[in-house]
């Protein structure tokens, strides 16, 4: 016979990470289910049987900057296990916005500081807009924590990539 429990997450602010814990969660054995929610941050989980708190906090650790809401002492050491960041994402869009900038700059054939600036903004927007694109709810609801035209027209979160594009 299965049961349920409640556990609050600390380290979640958009869809993506309510993606991550849930994966995470899933894969712990016992865990039947696992119903996050980024609102109220904690997962409804469905168990086959008792899961230790200390197994569920060390595959959230694992998943990203995620933790059991007042676990400090399970798995302490958990900087050690994880991999750096890479830097690569970052140098990949960098690269795509310098050479987009240079293609536009060579075809025109003006390559004055003030056209340079257009295209680097110009590139820069399609850029962010599409990253804004690949995760749309996870976006709005970012976005309506700390935008203050968001908060007041819930429509604007919604709107707001397509107008960036």
């Amino acid at each position: 016979m299965s049961n349920s429990r409640t556990i609050k997450i600390e380290g979640m602010h958009c869809g993506s990470c309510v993606k991550k814990t849930s994966e995470a969660l899933k894969r712990v054995a016992g865990v039947l289910d696992a119903v996050v929610s980024l609102e109220e941050h904690n997962a409804k989980l469905t168990l086959a049987y008792d899961v230790d708190d200390e197994k569920l906090d060390k595959l959230l650790r694992a998943a990203g900057d995620y933790r059991i809401a007042g676990n400090d002492s399970a798995d302490t050491d958990h900087t050690v296990h994880e991999k750096p960041e890479s830097l690569y994402p970052l140098i990949l869009i960098a690269s795509y916005i310098a050479g987009a900038i240079c293609l536009i700059a060579w075809t025109a054939k003006d390559w004055s500081p003030g056209a340079m600036m257009r295209h680097f903004m110009a590139s820069f927007f399609l850029v962010f807009s599409f990253f804004k694109l690949l995760d749309l709810r996870g976006f709005v609801d970012a976005y309506r924590s700390y935008d203050l035209l968001a908060k007041a027209i819930p429509g604007w979160a919604m709107v707001y990539p397509f107008v960036e594009l």
